[in-house]
């Protein structure tokens, strides 16, 4: 859904999120890190960029997301581990 023929720096932030999950799945990495993917991102956004995740998890590839936007987590994990100071609570 991103248009061809505009260079990425010019994308709006959304758009270059988009892209740069595209980039990364086309290496054919099977697990995917994924840091604050909807750090200041619009409610609208962080949907999209959640539909965007879930199609990528539900192709197989494995998500290591670490975000703290919980609701996008619920939608994504089957696992979470929260961390307090850089320890598992």
């Amino acid at each position: 859904g991103l248009p061809a023929d505009v260079p990425a720096g010019e994308l709006p932030v959304s758009d270059q999120r988009a892209l740069m999950l595209a980039a990364a799945y086309a290496t054919g990495a099977t697990v995917l890190l994924v840091d604050e993917p909807a750090a200041g991102a619009s409610t609208l956004e962080t949907t999209r960029l959640g539909d965007l995740l879930r199609s990528l998890r539900d192709e197989g590839l494995t998500l290591l997301v670490v975000e703290h936007n919980v609701g996008l987590v619920e939608q994504l994990a089957d696992t979470v581990v929260s961390l307090d100071a850089g320890r598992a609570i």
